[in-house]
């Protein structure tokens, strides 16, 4: 059975491609320039075809800065996860397979940044860094690697305790081999799961920075922004946030799907439960 038979997996990647192509061809879906205010179009309510998804407090057509604001919450996501879960993986593998003094210090470190919410520690993070796409990115990177560090280590200490890891101990191959060969393909299923649920995590926080004005800097269209824009106008005009938020519960549900589904057909957890 191939991973896309699995139903969770088909529609999280329908999902998720469909956002990524709309995302590539904002250029060319986008009716009008994302930035360009018309103040007499201020809170125009959708119409077809001109304004499908209406207008902002600005004028400013809500289509097209959703299309663009796809692109940052998506470079977001999955730039930020790419680079916790590279740390995180690898810290966790070490911690899993050395042990001793590198498994204490690298749990400690996990444990203390586990005990506050991610959200806080990205607010942290760029309350030091600073704004910008970078660092905001950067800033979500390191809230995100301690949970990919813990999935790493438990699953790695499974793994090497296994028979097949040792008896190649015992047949006297290098450490170096045996994580390469027999403890990363046994480790890798669980960490692609938390990787794919983390993006999720990393897309809402972005939206949560943007929302409270401390996520990617304006001019530039983010989910997260036209919310938090579009919040004082809830009441008379529920278009300026309905879509944003619609966008962003889209794109969670997208890789929690994907993820759950992976879940189910890589891990032997899953498999059992499912």
């Amino acid at each position: 059975m191939t991973l896309l038979r699995h139903g969770r997996i088909a529609v999280g990647c329908g999902l998720l491609v469909t956002l990524v192509l709309a995302a590539l061809g904002a250029p060319s879906l986008a009716p009008r320039n994302p930035l360009a205010q018309d103040l007499s179009r201020q809170l125009t309510a959708p119409s077809l075809p001109s304004t499908p998804l209406g207008t902002d407090h600005l004028g400013r057509d809500l289509l097209s800065r959703l299309l663009y604001g796809a692109r940052t919450s998506l470079l977001v996501g999955g730039t930020s996860v790419g680079l916790g879960g590279l740390l995180g993986g690898t810290l966790g593998v070490a911690a899993g397979y050395f042990g001793r003094w590198t498994d204490a210090v690298i749990s400690l470190l996990t444990d203390a940044l586990l005990s506050f919410p991610t959200l806080l520690l990205a607010l942290a993070f760029v309350a030091v860094l600073g704004s910008g796409l970078a660092n905001v990115v950067a800033a979500i990177a390191l809230a995100t690697w301690p949970g990919v560090a813990r999935v790493m280590r438990g699953e790695v200490l499974r793994v090497r305790a296994l028979d097949f890891v040792t008896a190649a101990l015992a047949s006297g191959a290098s450490e170096l081999r045996i994580l390469w060969r027999h403890v990363l393909p046994n480790a890798w299923g669980p960490f692609a799961v938390v990787i794919t649920l983390s993006v999720g995590g990393a897309m809402l926080s972005e939206a949560s920075l943007g929302f409270l004005g401390l996520g990617v800097p304006p001019p530039a269209p983010t989910w997260g922004r036209i919310v938090g824009e579009g919040i004082m106008h809830m009441r008379t005009a529920p278009w300026a946030i309905a879509f944003g938020g619609l966008a962003i519960f889209l794109a969670v549900l997208a890789v929690s799907l994907l993820g759950e589904g992976l879940r189910d057909a890589l891990t032997p957890r899953g498999r059992r439960q499912a």
